[in-house]
């Protein structure tokens, strides 16, 4: 990368006159400028030695022009003699300004600049007579004794000054260097364009005479460059193309035509020394071709360029070259783009000849529609119908782009999604299509879909209650909506909700967002406080600094939703004025000239007007002597009184709000504590939290007298619920599990609370009747996470590398790899782990979205729930154990050695061989005998000794199935078994990862000395056990399902931290060098 530095310029400054300054540089004086700039002379030379000496990699030459002095001033005299021949003057002494400066060679440097002087010395005094000399000898070679004007021209300058500036410039490397000689031989433009491609046939239809208007434009007299100014889709780019295909026909057949785009620009043409000398030998290039340069966006060249020193774009670089006509460029803008190059660089578009397109009429878009799908897709048909839906869909619901291209893409799209060519693409897919794109519901686009009212109504209920009024309304609307019979240009629904404070208005447009587009966040909301004033207002469509509009940017960008002004009588009056835009017409322009299109959403005002005096008996709740009626006109009265009619005539409905009954509250109450259940402090905690029914009926009584609607219970249910319920968990650590009981006492509320243990967390499944839906989604929300942990883990890895080999040698053998039945039974287990994996991920993520929509009371059944999610348990449980078999097969492998006397030995072993029985198992045993009190032993595979007098003390084991060793990891130690009389028998028991035939038995087992520092496990009678590590008693005569349990409980904790990862180590198998009877692992 080039490097900058600063060089200092000397400049001298002489004055003339008041009119007339003279600036030169120091050290080449002969370079005089008028009445500039020392600053701008000081560039100027910079520029030229840049371009001469430093992009030729001269240096030190360069540095010669900008020394590092001192300087300082004085003044000397010269004294000229009368001249005897001619009394031309008498004798003069002539004064004169001098600069000095000492050099690192200890030498003096003089300049004289009035006559542009500059001499060396030794010392101070002797550059002062050599300067003196220099003077007289410059009068001499140019006569001026001879002249008295000449002489007093010397003595014209009233003010002499010298001034340092230090200029900013770039020293580039070797390789810089290498780029820039490479530069001058480089071609630019093949790397900046590629040469547009002539298509075979017509895409562009019904422009003729936009066409002939290009034609002209780029062959007549006076050729000039093409601007295509129109929305995006209306044609632009086709009819370029089609210019270019027919070029031969009309005259300029010999141009090419070389199409880029602002960004290909910047990324072809910069270098390290920047973009601006490429690009400038790149329009050259195109100048001396007599070709034409089509950029596909005019207003990006605008935004791209410019960096920290060169505010200069690409756009402006090239004002020159396209005024001046050495390149010829046709390309294209939005009008909202070409509004916005006018205010950047005024009088930019004059360079261009500017042609308008615009749509064509909507009776000819269909016939242009059709003839460019016969050219795109000439095998495949279009129903007449669906070409009319899509055009009625994107005409009422989609206004942004133009047409009829937007039209084509969408039924292009269309046409490459469905692979069967055969297929015809009737309306339903037109229709499903557009819903998919769009986000609009299929019910509202769909003549042929039908809406059920009643259901709809009842879901508005179930989110709003004791408003029918104000819902029926609403569902009306819909219907009118939903049969086409409001008007089109225009938003699809303006409503007007007024009523009390706290009664649902906001909550219906919220639901009406939610069933409308399916989502409660496409509501776009307005505190209309917050736009109080005029200045605050222009904040909507944007502030004058060209800064994006809050509303007009909202909606561009989402433009299917629910735009909600919340307390519409607190906007500023300015605000009306954008109503009356947005409600008649559906347009709104913002501060950058760019239109916003409302006719895809449903305009929501809420309002309270007129809400105080019908709250005067009974705030904020039903006055049952009003009618329905009478309360819908007395809030259009009020509306009417302080809305201007032009604004209130362009709503289609004022909906009015019942204040809330007693008999409401109570299903409110229920669905705000459902909530309150719903956040993260319970749903993050092992926690239960139970709510009696008397305490709904409280709280409702509560809030009845309020004046404050809804928002009341709020207040009452955060100082009853919220506030003791907080100070209930603060008392407890985080981990504890309690449930806590919310009851009605006789002075208000109770909250008790009960400390699960982990005993009676673990006897809860999740078909207990306690178990709370918070709980079930938290469990599929573990299990998902615990599965994405495992799928994104080493042993995942493992597997897919596995995978990779078998396919890639399945690939290269052929036919070849079936035949090795080895190798064709891994690579089919393989793939059905692979495929099983891909299911459960997908149940789960499944049964997850269940889990939530049941906790909210959507579809969800949570019993269904319930079971699949345990159906997902145990099937996942199962295919852990097929991974870790699949990778580490080793694992599958292992010895169980039990040591001891020979009293109890079968006790301990048929636990563990009852245990085995349970898996499908290979099992291989042997007794381990000792002969006469030697230590060798003896082996057998029956339980009767060769020789009368063999001792019998140990049986060991081989196991040979999935997970096996795993399974029995954490039973080493002591197990210790206590016959009637409490006396206790131990028995040491030793795992080992490896085969029956290569294990060793250790020295020493028939001695005692051989438990010396074992650690002891677990100790059995015949009604129980306990588990001297984990601490648990089980007693009764059926005791052993809980030691399989526990069991199973280990070994799915340990496979888990092997499969995440977290056990990257497995005990190894134990070797006979390894085992002394000092150190024994286990």
């Amino acid at each position: 990368m080039a490097n900058l530095f600063s060089l200092p310029i000397w400049t001298v400054s002489l004055t003339f006159s008041e009119e007339i300054n003279l600036v030169s540089p120091l050290l080449t004086p002969e370079a005089i400028t008028v009445n500039q700039s020392s600053e701008t002379l000081a560039k100027a030379l910079i520029k030229g030695l840049e371009d001469g000496k430093i992009k030729q990699g001269e240096y030190l030459e360069m540095l010669q022009h900008a020394p590092t002095l001192s300087l300082q001033t004085s003044q000397l005299s010269v004294f000229l003699n009368a001249p005897r021949q001619h009394l031309l003057y008498p004798d003069l002494t002539l004064t004169f300004d001098y600069f000095y400066t000492q050099l690192p060679n200890q030498y003096y440097l003089g300049f004289v600049p009035a006559l542009g002087i500059e001499s060396y010395a030794n010392t101070t005094e002797e550059l002062v007579t050599v300067l003196q000399n220099a003077i007289e000898l410059e009068f001499s070679r140019k006569k001026r004794y001879s002249s008295v004007r000449s002489l007093v021209a010397t003595q014209w300058y009233g003010d002499i000054k010298a001034n340092k500036l230090m200029i900013e410039t770039r020293f580039h490397s070797l390789s810089e260097l290498a780029n820039l000689y490479k530069g001058r031989e480089q071609k630019w433009l093949p790397e900046m364009a590629k040469s547009l491609k002539r298509i075979g046939q017509r895409r562009c239809f019904g422009r003729e005479k936009e066409f002939e208007q290009i034609r002209r434009a780029l062959t007549g007299k006076y050729s000039r460059s093409v601007l295509l100014v129109g929305r995006a889709g209306v044609g632009k780019s086709a009819l370029i193309e089609e210019a270019y295909r027919v070029a031969n026909q009309h005259g300029f057949g010999s141009m090419k035509f070389w199409e880029t785009t602002a960004a290909r620009m910047l990324q072809k043409l910069t270098v390290e020394s920047g973009w601006e000398e490429s690009l400038g030998l790149a329009l050259e290039e195109i100048s001396l071709r007599g070709d034409i340069l089509y950029v596909r966006n005019l207003a990006q060249l605008f935004e791209v360029g410019a960096y920290v020193g060169n505010p200069i774009s690409i756009a402006e670089f090239m004002r020159e070259h396209l005024a001046l006509g050495s390149v010829r460029m046709i390309t294209e803008c939005t009008a909202e783009e070409l509004a916005t190059i006018e205010t950047r660089a005024p009088g930019y578009s004059n360079l261009f000849q500017v042609l308008r397109i615009e749509p064509p009429p909507v009776t000819q878009q269909f016939e242009l529609v059709r003839r460019r799908l016969r050219v795109s897709h000439p095998k495949r048909l279009m129903p007449k119908e669906s070409i009319e839906e899509t055009l009625r869909l994107q005409h009422r619901y989609a206004l942004y782009s133009g047409f009829p291209g937007k039209t084509v893409h969408f039924l292009e799209s269309l046409l490459n999604h469905e692979t069967n060519e055969k297929q015809e693409l009737n309306r339903e897919a037109v229709v499903i299509r557009f819903c998919e794109e769009s986000g609009m519901p299929r019910f509202l686009v769909d003549s042929h879909f039908t809406l059920k009212l009643d259901e709809t109504r009842s879901f508005f209920q179930s989110r709003l209650f004791g408003q029918d009024t104000a819902i029926n309304i609403v569902v009306n609307l819909l219907a009118s909506v939903k049969t086409r019979l409001t008007r089109p240009g225009k938003p699809i629904a303006s409503l007007l909700f007024v009523g009390p404070t706290g009664v649902g208005k906001t909550e219906l447009a919220k639901a009406l967002a939610e069933f409308m587009f399916g989502n409660s966040e496409r509501l776009i909301r307005f505190d209309m406080s917050e736009f109080s004033d005029e200045v605050a207002v222009l904040r909507l469509t944007g502030d004058v600094s060209g800064g994006a509009g809050l509303l007009t940017n909202k909606v561009r960008q989402q433009p299917f939703s629910v735009i909600l002004f919340d307390e519409l009588e607190k906007a500023h009056y300015a605000f009306y004025d954008l109503l009356l835009q947005i409600m008649g017409e559906g347009r709104l322009t913002d501060a950058r000239g760019q239109v916003a299109d409302f006719c895809s959403s449903v305009i929501i005002m809420t309002s309270n007007i007129g809400a105080g005096v019908s709250r005067q008996r009974s705030p904020g709740f039903h006055d049952k002597d009003r009618s329905n009626h009478a309360l819908h006109q007395h809030y259009l009265h009020a509306v009417q009184h302080f809305f201007r009619p032009e604004l209130f005539n362009r709503l289609d409905q004022v909906i009015p709000f019942n204040a809330l009954d007693l008999s409401v509250l109570r299903p409110i109450v229920r669905r705000e504590l459902d909530k309150i259940i719903a956040r993260d402090g319970l749903r993050t905690r092992d926690a239960i939290l139970k709510i009696e029914e008397p305490v709904i009926d409280y709280l409702a009584h509560l809030s009845r007298d309020s004046h404050y609607g809804a928002r009341q219970l709020q207040r009452c249910l955060h100082e009853q619920i919220v506030i003791p319920l907080t100070a209930t968990l603060n008392a407890y650590p985080f981990s504890t599990s309690m449930k806590i009981t919310v009851g009605k006492n006789k002075t208000g509320l109770e909250f008790k609370t009960m400390i699960l243990t982990k005993k009676a967390r673990a006897d809860q499944t999740l078909k207990d009747s306690q178990w709370t839906l918070r709980e079930l989604s938290h469990a599929a929300t573990t299990a998902r996470r615990l599965a994405q942990q495992i799928n994104d883990g080493p042993f995942m890895n493992k597997l897919w590398s596995k995978w990779d080999i078998l396919e890639r040698d399945r690939r290269r053998r052929g036919e070849k790899f079936w035949q090795d039945p080895l190798m064709a039974h891994e690579y089919g287990t393989l793939h059905k782990l692979l495929e099983e994996t891909k299911t459960l991920l997908q149940r789960i993520e499944l049964i997850e979205i269940d889990c939530s929509l049941a906790f909210i009371g959507i579809n969800a059944s949570v019993e269904g729930v319930t079971t699949a999610l345990l159906d997902w348990q145990k099937a996942y449980k199962a295919w852990q154990v097929q991974l870790l078999d699949a990778v580490q097969p080793e694992t599958g492998l292992c010895v169980i050695a039990i040591y001891g006397a020979s009293d109890y030995l079968a006790d301990i072993f048929n636990i563990f061989n009852q245990l085995f029985k349970n898996y499908a198992w290979i099992i291989t045993e042997r007794a381990v005998w000792i002969r006469n009190k030697g230590e060798r032993y003896i082996y057998t595979d029956e339980l009767s000794p060769e020789r009368l007098g063999d001792k019998l003390v140990g049986r060991e084991v081989q196991i040979i199935g999935p997970g096996a060793g795993l399974y029995l990891l954490k039973e080493g130690g002591v197990h210790v078994w206590k016959d009637r009389e409490e006396e206790k028998h131990p028995y040491p028991i030793l795992i080992a990862q490896a085969a029956l035939g290569k294990f060793q038995t250790p020295v020493g087992i028939h001695r005692k000395k051989f438990l010396e520092g074992m650690e002891t496990r677990r100790e059995y009678w015949k009604n129980g056990f306990v588990d001297v590590i984990e601490k648990t008693t089980h007693t009764g005569s059926n005791w052993y399902p809980f030691l399989k349990q526990q069991l199973d409980e280990n070994f799915h904790e340990i496979l888990q931290e092997v499969l995440c990862g977290k056990m990257t180590e497995i005990e190894p198998p134990i070797m006979e060098n390894d085992l002394d009877i000092e150190d024994i692992p286990f």
